[in-house]
């Protein structure tokens, strides 16, 4: 009779586990896979470095900044930014260091809009001088966002190519962490040179201004 019981109780916890496993993942890829649902989001400004090396791909720096530019774009970022590249002296670079001052949406939760209008001395200082006054918390823009799921590829105005793999792989790995972009899925095969065919791919999901 015992082991009838505790046979019975395994079974039971068995399936018990097995549904809030399947709760726990439906849960979370309902909290993923809602591109559809509208947040109030604001702007937060970032401020990113990352290194651009490939063994085979030069750039020029403009071809370079503007590669940068478009991929941020197309995952959200506001289209002023400020890209800084060590390379503004050199014809065609293969290694880059790059700065990023750019603003890409976020919840406009109470912490977010906090954080947005939580200005230090020099903030201070600067608006002073300017004769401009520092935004309050009831002055930060706010505008309707989604989560949506977009491919990174030749797609216009991208027109990314075999030899933007190494870029791409650069941007996955230091910059989207950094502005909560959410990989999909990937095939980027780098290092085959300028004159390989395979295209790379990688979708990623991430917060966007609405279409209006």
């Amino acid at each position: 009779m015992l082991s009838s019981r505790r046979t019975g109780w395994f079974v039971f916890a068995a399936l018990t586990g097995a549904v809030l496993s399947v709760v726990v993942h439906a849960a979370e890829d309902a909290e993923q896979a809602a591109p559809d649902a509208t947040i109030t989001a604001i702007w937060k400004v970032e401020s990113i470095e990352f290194v651009y090396s490939s063994s085979t791909v030069r750039y020029s720096c403009e071809a370079l900044r503007w590669r940068i530019a478009t991929i941020l774009q197309t995952v959200g970022a506001h289209s002023r930014m400020a890209i800084e590249l060590s390379c503004s002296n050199v014809e065609r670079v293969n290694y880059a260091n790059a700065r990023i001052k750019l603003a890409t949406p976020v919840e406009a939760s109470e912490e977010n809009v906090r954080a947005a209008t939580d200005y230090d001395t020099r903030d201070e200082l600067v608006a002073r001088l300017q004769h401009k006054e520092l935004a309050s918390a009831e002055d930060i823009q706010r505008f309707p966002a989604t989560w949506r799921t977009v491919a990174l590829t030749r797609t216009p105005p991208l027109s990314l190519g075999p030899g933007d793999c190494d870029l791409l792989r650069a941007m996955r790995d230091q910059v989207f962490p950094r502005l909560r972009v959410r990989v999909v899925s990937s095939g980027l095969n780098c290092g085959g040179g300028p004159d390989t065919r395979i295209t790379p791919r990688i979708r990623v999901n991430a917060l966007m201004p609405s279409r209006t």
